[in-house]
């Protein structure tokens, strides 16, 4: 799939409105208008389908020009979007990184001051190491004028470098991980799984005490493994290392301050590993739980949500309560649907159609 249908299948229904009227009644966006209105309906098109109804001749220079525009400024719209929107937490702090180094660069310090403080209040409770350290470096490099406990703000650097560059060893061992599986794959030969995690644990000495009494790295270790299992289908390797390093965070009191947000991150992947190794009940007590949290007033826009209920619907099916399953999803996609990405929206639609084929309803 190209770029620019990749870009619009992740769309939101409210990005994609947005988007729309960005380019309404401007004459020279019309066939913008036009591609993006094909690209974004449900049907699948043939080669020279779509230059042809634009331009009425098989002009494909004209056409992918046409594309490259549509997907540059679709591009733009989304940075705007994602800058703008304090639901996307990584977008709006590299906005604020940004603006204060504009800031910075005038001297006015006070308000480059103020902006990274913001971002580095968000970065602290997303765990984003890698922009962390842009933070604390702007910082310390203007410490004559801001009013900050140097020894304190030097500690902190040091501890986020120590965190980023723990977690980019983790990152790169399992891209070597992925690396090998996908040898494997090719050559039809099987693929040990739990030794090739295990000796990467064991050589990069993250078998250590504290690194499991940390629930950022905790996940993300989980998140890195899930993605193999995902691929080799053996969710029974991992739901043992999962459920005894949740119990294990849980036991140490671990999900408090910034780390608090991170039960739900687990919560989700314990009720899908419930949900692939057929433990259902355990898998819809774990979403029940979840759900609560991500349905607080502040936390409605959370895009667990989508999925929570997209995998809830999924265990009722299987579960045989296939009535509930349909009718949970469409009041899901009634209340929220103008913040659920276009890929999970067709997921559930696809979800409704495997379901409602079920009842014999079609």
């Amino acid at each position: 799939m190209e770029l620019l249908e990749q870009t619009i299948l992740n769309l939101t229904e409210k990005e994609i409105k947005s988007f729309r009227l960005s380019m309404q009644g401007v004459s020279t966006l019309e066939k913008h208008r036009q591609l993006f209105d094909y690209l974004i309906s449900d049907r699948e098109w043939k080669d020279g389908e779509l230059c042809k109804k634009i331009y009425g001749d098989q002009d494909t220079g004209k056409y992918y020009s046409l594309r490259k525009r549509l997907y540059e400024r679709l591009t733009h719209f989304l940075m705007d979007e994602l800058n703008d929107s304090s639901t996307e937490g990584d977008g709006y702090i590299h906005g604020l990184v940004t603006l204060s180094s504009t800031m910075l660069r005038r001297r006015c310090y006070d308000v480059a001051y103020d902006h990274l403080c913001q971002a580095r209040r968000m970065g602290e409770l997303s765990h984003q190491y890698e922009l962390l350290q842009i933070i604390y470096r702007n910082i310390l490099a203007h410490a004559d004028v801001f009013n900050e406990d140097l020894d304190t703000l030097v500690t902190l650097s040091e501890e986020n470098l120590r965190n980023l560059t723990i977690t980019t060893r983790l990152d790169n061992e399992f891209a070597r991980i992925k690396s090998k599986l996908k040898e494997f794959k090719k050559m039809g030969k099987h693929f040990e799984t739990h030794e090739a995690v295990r000796e990467v644990l064991n050589s990069q000495n993250f078998i250590q005490k504290k690194y499991y009494n940390n629930p950022a790295f905790v996940l993300r270790l989980m998140e890195l493994v899930r993605s193999i299992v995902m691929t080799t289908k053996e969710y029974h390797l991992l739901k043992p290392f999962l459920l005894r390093s949740y119990a294990q965070l849980e036991r140490h009191d671990a999900f408090r301050g910034s780390h608090q947000s991170l039960r739900s991150d687990f919560q989700y992947l314990i009720a899908h590993i419930h949900y692939r190794t057929r433990d259902n009940a355990k898998a819809i007590g774990m979403l029940q739980e979840l759900k609560k949290s991500l349905t607080l007033e502040v936390r409605t826009k959370h895009p667990l949500l989508a999925k929570a209920i997209s995998l809830e619907a999924s265990v009722m099916f299987y579960t045989g309560n296939i009535t509930e399953s349909i009718q949970l999803i469409q009041r899901f996609q009634k209340q929220f649907h103008p913040m659920v990405s276009h890929r999970e929206w067709l997921n559930m639609e696809l979800n409704l159609s495997v379901f409602t084929f079920f009842t014999n309803d079609l």
